[in-house]
């Protein structure tokens, strides 16, 4: 799947403490974000709950922090059909113009299986980072441990 890194999909991002109010989020030099290849799993995510037109799909990106424009979401559903992750259809059932509708292939729940995976393997990467970072603060070892470096550097 071959995603420009300019598309305007991302993560919406909340100013971090440490950062001005006035700094952009995107801007922060303390945030990593999650890129927007994040808008493949949530999409898929949502598709697994049942088929939906793109309008659906985007209206509920909100949920999940993550945003994109009307092109972007598009040529993410066209992209992860043509992998062979989403299927469409067009709806002619329903009054006006036909929509295409989209649905989760067995292959697209693999995926998003493999993506679920590799959430929780980073989600416990920060949680023993948080968990070190807040017990070195608690435990006022961080700030010993640079005075020490300090002195060392002294001597």
């Amino acid at each position: 799947m071959q995603i420009d890194e300019n598309d305007t999909m991302f993560l919406k991002k909340e100013p971090c403490p440490c950062c001005t109010p006035d700094l952009d989020p995107d801007a922060c030099p303390c945030s990593t974000g999650i890129s927007g290849k994040f808008l493949e799993p949530v999409l898929m995510l949502l598709l697994s709950r049942g088929e939906a037109h793109g309008y659906e799909l985007l209206s509920q990106l909100d949920d999940f922090k993550v945003s994109a424009d009307t092109s972007a979401l598009y040529r993410t559903l066209r992209s992860l059909e043509e992998d062979g992750l989403v299927h469409s259809r067009w709806d002619t059932e329903r009054a006006g113009p036909a929509r295409r509708r989209y649905s989760l292939t067995n292959k697209g729940k693999e995926y998003l299986e493999s993506w679920v995976s590799t959430v929780r393997q980073d989600r416990e990467r920060l949680d023993r980072f948080l968990t070190a970072y807040h017990e070195g603060i608690c435990e006022g070892g961080f700030d010993s441990n640079l005075e020490e470096q300090e002195i060392e550097k002294e001597v």
